[in-house]
């Protein structure tokens, strides 16, 4: 993927964006306390935020954490949610050919993952609230 075709399109959003080592780092826009980040791919572009993170978390949170995200996944259009490692993300591809038309889109959608998710994503590291999230939701989610 061209970095002039992603840079050009950072550069129509209007939001700040820097350039790093691996890709772009971007403003997250009003409300949304984390930095977006834009990264080539082979395939065009990924954003992606960091969500939440924790140095530590028991089974129950993870397994709430994670059936939380999977719902979130099917209400917030274009946007993936994984929990890798220590963090969860919440992520947006975008093809080659679409760098133009839908990277402003990507952006704005995990920024809005990360306003509406976060601090209830937060709250299911507290175990209590884990083990009450998954007996409520059951096979649901």
């Amino acid at each position: 993927m061209s970095a002039e075709a992603i840079e050009m399109a950072l550069d129509s959003t209007g939001l700040p964006w820097a350039r790093r080592e691996a890709g772009w780092a971007v403003s997250a826009p009003e409300g949304v306390a984390r930095e977006l980040f834009v990264s080539a791919t082979d395939e065009g572009a990924k954003v992606g935020a960091v969500l939440v993170e924790w140095d530590e978390a028991g089974p129950e949170s993870l397994e709430a954490l994670w059936r939380f995200l999977a719902k979130a996944e099917k209400d917030i259009r274009g946007i993936r949610c994984r929990v890798d490692g220590s963090q969860a993300r919440i992520e947006a591809e975008v093809a080659e050919e679409e760098i133009e038309s839908k990277l402003e889109e990507a952006l704005f959608g995990v920024a809005a993952g990360c306003r509406f998710l976060a601090r209830e994503a937060r709250s299911l590291l507290d175990v209590e609230l884990a083990r009450a999230f998954v007996m409520f939701h059951g096979n649901v989610c």
